[in-house]
């Protein structure tokens, strides 16, 4: 008896593990550094990508150091973009989706959706977007957290300070904070001259 409640405890955890945690294999178009391009059906898992080219054939697995770019397929029919890059401090890759591409700056983030049960069960459902931005000149991309963060502001303001116009605009509140940087990396490329 006790055998078969063990059994039934791990396939249980293994059911709510895959159900909780597996992302679905996606239509893929991975471009490689080496500049092949694979397209396909992937997955992202822990610290790279597994891919296979139809669905009888096994996945292998692609390290995110070795992927320059890679577009996926979601649901709704929109072909989402995404790069690999180490963020300042980490020798780590991470995925991070490209919101913006710009001549001098470009705007990443990890997006996804927080539920919550408030008073009287009532559901709340609230889009979250990690923001990370990277200048063409560096190397690696500095991470920035969520728009209502503590200091938020004030990291952009010390990241921006090569450009006085974008500054004098975010200190006038003529770019708000909590609508995204969107606009400010927009206004960033548009009218600053970092070189």
């Amino acid at each position: 008896m006790k055998f078969k409640i063990l059994i039934f405890f791990f396939i249980a955890i293994n059911f709510y593990s895959n159900a909780q945690f597996s992302e679905p294999y996606r239509y893929s178009i991975i471009v490689l550094k080496t500049g092949d391009t694979l397209v396909g059906y992937g997955k992202t898992k822990n610290k790279g990508f597994k891919y296979r080219a139809h669905s009888n054939m096994k996945p292998y697995f692609i390290d995110f150091s070795e992927i320059d770019y890679l577009q996926q397929l979601y649901s709704n029919k929109n072909l989402k973009t995404f790069k690999f890059f180490q963020i300042n401090h980490s020798i780590q890759y991470f995925k991070l989706e490209e919101l913006l591409k710009g001549k001098y700056a470009e705007l990443y983030g990890i997006i996804y959706n927080v539920n919550s049960s408030g008073a009287g069960g009532i559901s709340i459902s609230q889009t979250v977007v990690k923001y990370y931005i990277k200048k063409v000149s560096e190397s690696k991309i500095t991470y920035f957290g969520p728009k209502l963060s503590v200091g938020f502001k004030e990291k952009i303001i010390n990241y921006f300070a090569d450009c006085p116009e974008l500054i004098k605009k975010i200190e006038n509140k003529d770019f708000r904070m909590r609508d995204g940087l969107e606009q400010v990396v927009e206004f960033y490329n548009k009218n600053c001259n970092p070189e």
